[in-house]
C-alpha cells in the first residue's frame, strides 16, 4: 500500500473591526472573524440600513 501525504490545512484569514455604534458609548470591538461572517454580519446590514436610509 503506497503511503498518501495529506494535504496541509489551509489557514484561514481572520479578520477584526472596530466601529461606533448609535446608542453605545464605547466602540464595539469584533476579533477573529471569517471572510463569510464580516460579509454576512457587517457588511451586508450597513448595506441594508445605507439603502433604507438613501430611499426614504
Amino acid at each position: 500500500m503506497a503511503d498518501v501525504a495529506a494535504a496541509p490545512e489551509k489557514k484561514e484569514d481572520l479578520f477584526g473591526i472596530v466601529a461606533e455604534v448609535d446608542g453605545r458609548q464605547k466602540q464595539l470591538v469584533l476579533l477573529n472573524l471569517s471572510f463569510g461572517r464580516l460579509i454576512d454580519e457587517i457588511v451586508v446590514p450597513y448595506e441594508e440600513v445605507s439603502w433604507k436610509l438613501s430611499a426614504g
